[in-house]
């Protein structure tokens, strides 16, 4: 699923390098570097949504109990 997940994030990313997936029993954690994380969430959440589905086809496909994808992000700075 790890393969998968990297097949279909890498090529959005102009660091690839930085891509780290996490994988636990019913979550995956993906991080990916600062700059490229706007690419990856896409316009109002278009992209990521869409891996979402991917993965949880290909998990209903391969007869694997779905996973939630989680994109961690660097923090907002504060306002003052």
């Amino acid at each position: 699923m790890e393969d998968f997940l990297k097949f279909l994030v890498t090529p959005l990313l102009t660091l690839p390098q930085e891509l780290v997936i996490i994988a636990s029993d019913n979550q995956i954690n993906l991080k990916v570097a600062d700059a490229d994380t706007g690419r990856v969430i896409g316009k109002h959440g278009n992209v990521i949504n869409a891996v979402r589905t991917l993965l949880r086809t290909y998990c209903a496909t391969h007869q694997i109990p779905p996973v939630n994808l989680v994109l961690e992000t660097p923090p907002l700075p504060k306002k003052d």
